[in-house]
Protein backbone atom coordinates (compact mmCIF):
# COMPACT_ATOMS: atom_id res chain seq x y z
CA UNK A 1 0.00 0.00 0.00
CA UNK A 2 1.57 3.36 -0.96
CA UNK A 3 2.62 5.56 1.95
CA UNK A 4 0.43 8.41 0.70
CA UNK A 5 -2.64 6.17 0.83
CA UNK A 6 -1.77 4.91 4.33
CA UNK A 7 -1.36 8.47 5.61
CA UNK A 8 -4.61 9.52 3.93
CA UNK A 9 -6.43 6.69 5.69
CA UNK A 10 -5.07 7.73 9.07
CA UNK A 11 -5.94 11.39 8.51
CA UNK A 12 -9.49 10.41 7.57
CA UNK A 13 -9.68 8.41 10.81
CA UNK A 14 -9.45 11.70 12.71
CA UNK A 15 -13.15 12.38 11.99
CA UNK A 16 -14.49 9.68 14.36
CA UNK A 17 -12.12 10.96 17.07
CA UNK A 18 -13.58 14.44 16.70
CA UNK A 19 -17.16 13.14 16.67
CA UNK A 20 -16.74 10.92 19.73
CA UNK A 21 -15.08 13.66 21.74
CA UNK A 22 -17.75 16.19 20.79
CA UNK A 23 -20.45 13.80 22.05
CA UNK A 24 -18.38 13.11 25.19
CA UNK A 25 -17.96 16.87 25.82
CA UNK A 26 -21.75 17.31 25.68
CA UNK A 27 -22.33 14.47 28.13
CA UNK A 28 -19.74 15.86 30.55
CA UNK A 29 -21.50 19.23 30.52
CA UNK A 30 -24.91 17.55 31.08
CA UNK A 31 -23.58 15.53 34.01
CA UNK A 32 -21.87 18.54 35.56
CA UNK A 33 -24.64 21.13 35.22
CA UNK A 34 -27.82 19.07 35.03
CA UNK A 35 -27.32 16.10 37.38
CA UNK A 36 -31.02 16.17 38.22
CA UNK A 37 -31.78 15.21 34.60
CA UNK A 38 -28.95 12.78 33.96
CA UNK A 39 -29.07 11.00 37.31
CA UNK A 40 -25.63 12.28 38.26
CA UNK A 41 -23.64 9.06 37.91
CA UNK A 42 -20.46 10.98 38.72
CA UNK A 43 -18.49 9.69 35.76
CA UNK A 44 -18.61 9.63 31.97
CA UNK A 45 -16.69 6.92 30.08
CA UNK A 46 -13.79 8.45 28.15
CA UNK A 47 -13.67 7.83 24.37
CA UNK A 48 -10.97 5.38 23.29
CA UNK A 49 -10.89 6.40 19.62
CA UNK A 50 -7.89 8.71 19.94
CA UNK A 51 -5.79 6.09 21.73
CA UNK A 52 -6.51 3.56 18.98
CA UNK A 53 -5.85 6.10 16.21
CA UNK A 54 -2.55 7.07 17.79
CA UNK A 55 -1.53 3.42 18.25
CA UNK A 56 -2.29 2.62 14.61
CA UNK A 57 -0.17 5.52 13.36
CA UNK A 58 2.78 4.67 15.60
CA UNK A 59 2.69 0.95 14.74
CA UNK A 60 2.67 1.59 11.00
CA UNK A 61 5.37 4.24 11.22
CA UNK A 62 3.56 6.70 8.96
CA UNK A 63 4.65 9.56 11.23
CA UNK A 64 7.26 9.83 13.95
CA UNK A 65 6.12 9.45 17.59
CA UNK A 66 7.49 12.92 18.46
CA UNK A 67 4.76 14.47 16.29
CA UNK A 68 2.04 13.21 18.63
CA UNK A 69 3.62 14.25 21.94
CA UNK A 70 1.81 17.59 22.24
CA UNK A 71 -1.50 16.23 21.00
CA UNK A 72 -1.33 13.29 23.40
CA UNK A 73 -0.61 15.63 26.32
CA UNK A 74 -3.64 17.79 25.51
CA UNK A 75 -5.77 14.64 25.16
CA UNK A 76 -4.69 13.36 28.60
CA UNK A 77 -5.16 16.75 30.28
CA UNK A 78 -8.59 17.10 28.66
CA UNK A 79 -9.78 13.77 30.06
CA UNK A 80 -8.45 14.62 33.52
CA UNK A 81 -10.23 17.99 33.40
CA UNK A 82 -13.48 16.31 32.35
CA UNK A 83 -13.30 13.81 35.19
CA UNK A 84 -12.53 16.60 37.68
CA UNK A 85 -15.46 18.69 36.43
CA UNK A 86 -17.98 15.87 36.88
CA UNK A 87 -16.61 14.66 40.21
CA UNK A 88 -16.73 18.21 41.62
CA UNK A 89 -20.55 18.15 41.56
CA UNK A 90 -20.71 15.80 44.53
CA UNK A 91 -23.75 14.50 46.31
CA UNK A 92 -25.16 17.98 46.87
CA UNK A 93 -25.69 18.52 43.15
CA UNK A 94 -24.08 21.96 43.41
CA UNK A 95 -22.79 23.29 40.10
CA UNK A 96 -19.00 23.14 39.63
CA UNK A 97 -16.76 26.20 39.85
CA UNK A 98 -16.45 28.32 36.72
CA UNK A 99 -12.65 27.85 36.64
CA UNK A 100 -13.09 24.07 36.27
CA UNK A 101 -15.45 24.49 33.35
CA UNK A 102 -13.24 27.15 31.72
CA UNK A 103 -10.22 24.84 31.95
CA UNK A 104 -12.18 21.92 30.49
CA UNK A 105 -13.68 24.00 27.66
CA UNK A 106 -10.31 25.52 26.75
CA UNK A 107 -8.63 22.12 26.57
CA UNK A 108 -11.49 20.72 24.48
CA UNK A 109 -11.25 23.58 22.00
CA UNK A 110 -7.47 23.21 21.77
CA UNK A 111 -7.75 19.45 21.30
CA UNK A 112 -10.07 19.94 18.32
CA UNK A 113 -7.82 22.71 16.96
CA UNK A 114 -4.75 20.47 17.15
CA UNK A 115 -6.59 17.60 15.46
CA UNK A 116 -7.76 19.98 12.76
CA UNK A 117 -4.30 21.27 11.95
CA UNK A 118 -2.73 17.79 11.97
CA UNK A 119 -3.69 17.20 8.35
CA UNK A 120 -2.51 20.65 7.27
CA UNK A 121 0.87 20.11 8.89
CA UNK A 122 1.47 16.86 7.06
CA UNK A 123 0.82 18.41 3.71
CA UNK A 124 4.00 20.40 4.35
CA UNK A 125 7.43 19.15 3.47
CA UNK A 126 8.76 19.61 7.02
CA UNK A 127 5.64 18.28 8.71
CA UNK A 128 5.34 21.51 10.69
CA UNK A 129 8.04 20.48 13.19
CA UNK A 130 11.68 21.49 13.48
CA UNK A 131 13.93 18.42 13.60
CA UNK A 132 16.46 19.87 16.06
CA UNK A 133 14.16 21.40 18.66
CA UNK A 134 10.81 19.65 18.23
CA UNK A 135 9.13 23.08 18.12
CA UNK A 136 6.80 24.13 15.32
CA UNK A 137 8.37 25.70 12.24
CA UNK A 138 8.08 29.11 10.67
CA UNK A 139 6.14 27.53 7.79
CA UNK A 140 3.07 27.09 10.03
CA UNK A 141 3.55 30.17 12.25
CA UNK A 142 1.62 32.61 10.07
CA UNK A 143 -1.50 30.47 9.70
CA UNK A 144 -1.52 29.52 13.39
CA UNK A 145 -1.31 33.16 14.54
CA UNK A 146 -3.94 34.22 12.00
CA UNK A 147 -6.27 31.62 13.48
CA UNK A 148 -5.65 32.96 16.99
CA UNK A 149 -6.32 36.52 15.82
CA UNK A 150 -9.56 35.39 14.19
CA UNK A 151 -10.60 33.62 17.38
CA UNK A 152 -9.75 36.72 19.41
CA UNK A 153 -11.89 38.89 17.12
CA UNK A 154 -14.73 36.38 17.18
CA UNK A 155 -14.73 35.24 20.81
CA UNK A 156 -12.66 37.85 22.63
CA UNK A 157 -10.14 35.23 23.78
CA UNK A 158 -7.00 37.23 24.46
CA UNK A 159 -3.53 35.83 23.88
CA UNK A 160 0.02 37.11 23.85
CA UNK A 161 2.84 36.74 21.34
CA UNK A 162 6.49 36.84 22.36
CA UNK A 163 9.87 36.64 20.68
CA UNK A 164 12.84 35.12 22.51
CA UNK A 165 16.33 35.87 21.18
CA UNK A 166 19.59 34.17 22.10
CA UNK A 167 21.93 37.05 22.89
CA UNK A 168 25.14 37.45 20.86
CA UNK A 169 24.32 34.42 18.72
CA UNK A 170 26.80 35.22 15.93
CA UNK A 171 29.65 35.80 18.38
CA UNK A 172 28.92 32.51 20.13
CA UNK A 173 28.76 30.71 16.78
CA UNK A 174 32.11 32.17 15.74
CA UNK A 175 33.76 31.24 19.04
CA UNK A 176 32.24 27.81 19.66
CA UNK A 177 31.23 26.46 16.27
CA UNK A 178 28.02 25.07 14.78
CA UNK A 179 27.82 21.94 16.93
CA UNK A 180 28.00 23.77 20.25
CA UNK A 181 25.61 26.54 19.28
CA UNK A 182 23.07 23.91 18.23
CA UNK A 183 23.37 22.36 21.69
CA UNK A 184 22.54 25.78 23.16
CA UNK A 185 19.58 26.20 20.79
CA UNK A 186 18.29 22.77 21.82
CA UNK A 187 18.68 23.65 25.50
CA UNK A 188 16.74 26.90 25.12
CA UNK A 189 13.98 25.14 23.17
CA UNK A 190 13.67 22.51 25.92
CA UNK A 191 13.36 25.25 28.55
CA UNK A 192 10.69 26.96 26.44
CA UNK A 193 8.69 23.72 26.23
CA UNK A 194 9.05 23.27 29.98
CA UNK A 195 7.66 26.75 30.65
CA UNK A 196 4.56 26.45 28.46
CA UNK A 197 1.13 25.08 29.23
CA UNK A 198 -0.32 22.18 27.26
CA UNK A 199 -2.16 24.32 24.74
CA UNK A 200 0.49 27.01 24.15
CA UNK A 201 2.64 26.93 21.00
CA UNK A 202 6.29 27.72 20.30
CA UNK A 203 8.07 28.11 16.96
CA UNK A 204 11.59 28.35 15.61
CA UNK A 205 11.50 31.75 13.92
CA UNK A 206 15.13 32.34 12.95
CA UNK A 207 18.37 30.60 13.85
CA UNK A 208 18.61 32.67 17.05
CA UNK A 209 14.93 33.44 17.68
CA UNK A 210 11.80 31.69 18.89
CA UNK A 211 8.17 32.84 18.84
CA UNK A 212 5.68 31.91 21.57
CA UNK A 213 1.90 32.01 21.24
CA UNK A 214 0.45 31.98 24.76
CA UNK A 215 -3.29 31.31 24.79
CA UNK A 216 -5.73 32.79 27.30
CA UNK A 217 -2.94 35.06 28.54
CA UNK A 218 -2.55 38.79 29.10
CA UNK A 219 0.71 40.74 29.05
CA UNK A 220 1.47 39.86 32.68
CA UNK A 221 1.04 36.17 31.98
CA UNK A 222 3.32 36.50 28.97
CA UNK A 223 6.01 38.21 31.01
CA UNK A 224 5.75 35.53 33.71
CA UNK A 225 6.28 32.78 31.11
CA UNK A 226 9.34 34.54 29.71
CA UNK A 227 10.78 35.09 33.17
CA UNK A 228 10.43 31.36 33.88
CA UNK A 229 12.47 30.55 30.77
CA UNK A 230 15.16 33.08 31.68
CA UNK A 231 15.31 31.89 35.31
CA UNK A 232 15.68 28.26 34.21
CA UNK A 233 18.46 29.24 31.79
CA UNK A 234 20.22 31.21 34.52
CA UNK A 235 20.10 28.11 36.73
CA UNK A 236 21.86 26.14 33.97
CA UNK A 237 24.78 28.63 34.23
CA UNK A 238 26.07 28.10 30.68
CA UNK A 239 29.40 29.95 30.44
CA UNK A 240 32.01 30.28 27.71
CA UNK A 241 34.66 32.64 26.37
CA UNK A 242 33.97 35.03 23.50
CA UNK A 243 36.20 37.84 22.30
CA UNK A 244 38.76 36.94 24.94
CA UNK A 245 36.44 37.34 27.92
CA UNK A 246 33.99 35.26 29.99
CA UNK A 247 30.32 35.31 28.98
CA UNK A 248 27.08 33.61 29.99
CA UNK A 249 24.28 32.35 27.76
CA UNK A 250 21.37 34.80 28.12
CA UNK A 251 18.11 35.66 26.41
CA UNK A 252 16.31 38.87 25.51
CA UNK A 253 12.57 38.88 24.94
CA UNK A 254 9.72 41.06 23.74
CA UNK A 255 6.05 40.35 24.41
CA UNK A 256 2.82 41.94 23.18
CA UNK A 257 -0.94 41.57 23.44
CA UNK A 258 -2.31 41.66 19.88
CA UNK A 259 -5.29 43.90 19.18
CA UNK A 260 -8.19 43.30 16.78
CA UNK A 261 -7.18 44.03 13.19
CA UNK A 262 -3.50 43.20 13.67
CA UNK A 263 -1.62 41.63 10.77
CA UNK A 264 0.69 38.76 11.67
CA UNK A 265 3.65 40.01 9.64
CA UNK A 266 3.39 43.52 11.08
CA UNK A 267 3.05 42.21 14.63
CA UNK A 268 6.19 40.08 14.35
CA UNK A 269 8.04 42.90 12.60
CA UNK A 270 7.14 45.29 15.44
CA UNK A 271 8.35 42.85 18.09
CA UNK A 272 11.58 42.30 16.17
CA UNK A 273 12.08 46.04 15.76
CA UNK A 274 11.63 46.63 19.50
CA UNK A 275 14.30 44.04 20.26
CA UNK A 276 16.61 45.59 17.69
CA UNK A 277 16.11 49.12 19.00
CA UNK A 278 16.80 47.95 22.55
CA UNK A 279 20.42 47.60 21.48
CA UNK A 280 22.84 44.90 22.53
CA UNK A 281 22.07 44.95 26.26
CA UNK A 282 21.45 41.25 27.02
CA UNK A 283 19.06 39.51 29.39
CA UNK A 284 16.09 41.87 29.07
CA UNK A 285 12.30 41.54 28.71
CA UNK A 286 10.48 44.25 26.77
CA UNK A 287 6.77 44.98 26.54
CA UNK A 288 5.50 45.96 23.11
CA UNK A 289 2.18 47.80 23.22
CA UNK A 290 0.13 47.21 20.10
CA UNK A 291 -2.36 49.78 18.85
CA UNK A 292 -5.21 49.20 16.47
CA UNK A 293 -4.75 49.91 12.74
CA UNK A 294 -7.05 52.93 13.12
CA UNK A 295 -5.00 54.33 16.03
CA UNK A 296 -1.80 53.70 14.08
CA UNK A 297 -3.24 55.62 11.12
CA UNK A 298 -4.27 58.53 13.34
CA UNK A 299 -0.81 58.69 14.90
CA UNK A 300 0.80 58.67 11.45
CA UNK A 301 -1.39 61.50 10.15
CA UNK A 302 -0.64 63.60 13.25
CA UNK A 303 3.06 63.26 12.59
Amino acid sequence: MPLEYELSEKLQAIAPVQEEHTAWFGEIVRQAFYPEITGGSGSVPAPQSFIQWQRDIEEEGTVGPEVLVGLRKIHDDLHKAGAELVSSVGASGQKPEARLFDSFATLFEEFLNHLGRFERDFLLEDGGLDSLTGLRTKSVLGKDLEKELERFARQGKQFTVAIIRIDHYEKILSALGEGQIQNHVKLVSDLIKKSMRTFDDAYVYEQDKFVLSLKQSDINGGIAALERVRADLEAEDITFTIEGGPSTLTLSCCVAEPVPGDKVEELLENLNQDLKEAGTEPDTVLQHHEVSPLERYVQTTKE
